[in-house]
């Protein structure tokens, strides 16, 4: 009982998330910054979602993932 209760709140291994991945678009430049789309694919609809990176001096990178709770019905909407 409590296996089910544990697994319905974190999730499991082999369950219910029908999200899966999705490739990322070309990088578009804005200012100093890179915008990264990649919508995930969640149930037949895209969330919006992607990257922002900012490149430094020293060929690393700082970024951010970001996830917005908008649903769209296909990736290019």
């Amino acid at each position: 009982m409590f296996k089910k209760l544990l697994s319905g709140l974190f999730g499991s291994q082999g369950g219910g998330n029908t999200s899966t991945g999705t490739k990322a678009a070309e990088p578009v430049e804005y200012k100093e910054y890179l915008i990264i789309s990649q919508p995930d694919n969640q149930s037949g609809q895209y969330r919006v979602s992607g990257w922002i990176r900012k490149p430094d001096s020293q060929g690393g990178a700082q970024e951010h993932r970001f996830e917005r709770s908008d649903m769209l019905p296909g990736r290019e909407a």
